[in-house]
């Protein structure tokens, strides 16, 4: 018989703007959805490409200015009994991605990246993608875990 778990990661990220420049550029955080990894088979990693509409992580930044933005994220997801499920976060599975515009750039979560929100685009997405890697004796259950994004002005 398989065993099967969901998962669940939330964007707990608190909406704020702040005063980036002296020009007074400001940026909102939006939480839009939580990373999703579905039912899980013992044993078997599942991957989420940053790309993956349904089931990346997204935060949404509107505004404009020069930001440094730090994605701290899990070791583990854990559930209610106290099991933990490993994560991994790779060097490609964030990615902003500018509005207006069809640029974008990958960073690796829990390391920080530097981005400029031009004036006029209205913003930018935050996608995050990673890897769940159940072991092979994971317990079934469902399981969660927190990713914060955090944005500060540049050179702060």
């Amino acid at each position: 018989m398989r065993c099967t778990r969901l998962l669940w990661v939330v964007v707990a990220c608190t909406s704020f703007a702040l005063r980036a420049t002296p020009a007074g550029a400001q940026v909102s955080l939006f939480p839009r959805q939580g990373l999703s990894f579905g039912t899980l088979s013992p044993g078997v990693p599942e991957w989420i490409a940053p790309t993956d509409a349904a089931r990346r992580a997204e935060v949404e930044l509107v505004g404009a200015g020069d930001y440094t933005i730090l994605v701290d994220v899990p070791a583990a997801l854990v559930s209610a009994a106290g099991g933990a499920m490993p994560l991994s976060f790779g060097v490609a599975d964030g990615m902003i991605r500018w509005k207006k515009s069809n640029h974008e750039q990958s960073f690796q979560p829990g390391q920080s990246v530097e981005i400029r929100i031009p004036p006029g685009i209205g913003g930018a997405y935050v996608w995050i993608g990673g890897t769940a890697q159940p072991t092979t004796s994971q317990r079934p259950g469902n399981y969660a875990g927190a990713i914060t994004v955090r944005i500060m002005a540049a050179g702060t």
